[in-house]
């Protein structure tokens, strides 16, 4: 499998920046420096911000909470979404029904305002932003594991299953998943980067991570107060944040390219 150059560029890049944050110490986001916005040097290698904290460490900080923050909603979006698109496409009639319109309700909400709204209402913080976008998201994977479902049981292998008397439970471990994976990982990839960019618009909206909680979009927020006397304290998390965007877009569509049929998915 290649991965395109940006993509191998980006993930260096990354990987430099927590590198070197760590030699710095893992509580180096909490120092409070005496030098106030200084600019890049050998001393600091980002600069420091308003408060005198050291930007790359912060930044560094940042990508573990993006992380964090893309696996967690991306497991309660598939632990909400996946078993509720088999017993919408396995059963059908009025559960699928019931289910179909209540995703419809959703979509008609856009994902990010529903996200905001249920993070106003939640308060801020890292568990309350993951449930906010699971909530907003889980529909994705209901819609595509509804759609693989039904194709899958058109198949022979499901109907045989059926015929030799096979309880569902069966036919969704050994058929359906293992045969719908590959769809579902590839959807996976764009969830949990979709998810990364959502949580650092609500951070830049001060509904994301409270502060001191270091937070990509709270360091474009803070940041872009200062940017005319110092403008490393946007570039930084902004390099970093469309970093870790152009890894997960370009995995993505290079298990799309790669394990999906004809690539089909996302």
């Amino acid at each position: 499998m290649q991965f395109p150059l940006s993509m191998k560029l980006a993930l260096g890049f990354l990987l430099f920046v927590v590198v070197i944050a760590q030699l710095n110490g893992h509580s180096a986001q909490w120092q409070y420096w005496d030098a106030f916005f200084a600019a890049p040097s050998f001393e600091f290698l980002w600069g420091t911000d308003s408060l005198g904290r050291d930007v790359l460490s912060r930044a560094a900080a940042g990508v573990h909470v993006a992380l964090v923050v893309a696996v967690g909603v991306l497991v309660l979006t598939a632990l909400i979404g996946i078993p509720l698109g088999l017993l919408a496409a396995w059963y059908g009639g009025w559960v699928e029904q019931v289910l179909t319109r209540v995703s419809d309700a959703f979509l008609a909400i856009p994902g990010f305002l529903l996200a905001v709204l249920v993070t106003s209402l939640l308060g801020p913080g890292l568990i309350n932003v993951i449930a906010a976008l699971a909530i907003a998201g889980w529909i994705t994977f209901y819609r595509l594991t509804r759609i693989e479902t039904l194709k899958l049981q058109q198949q022979e292998f499901v109907q045989a299953a059926k015929v030799l008397g096979q309880s569902p439970w069966h036919i969704v471990w050994q058929h359906l998943l293992p045969n719908m994976a590959p769809v579902l990982l590839v959807e996976a990839i764009f969830v949990a980067g979709g998810a990364i960019l959502a949580e650092a618009g609500l951070s830049f909206l001060g509904i994301g991570l409270p502060l001191p909680e270091a937070s990509l979009g709270q360091m474009l927020r803070e940041g872009s107060r200062y940017m005319l006397v110092a403008p490393h304290l946007v570039v930084a998390p902004a390099l970093v944040l469309v970093a870790l965007l152009l890894i997960f877009s370009q995995l993505g569509e290079t298990l799309r390219r790669n394990l999906t049929p004809q690539g089909e998915g996302n």
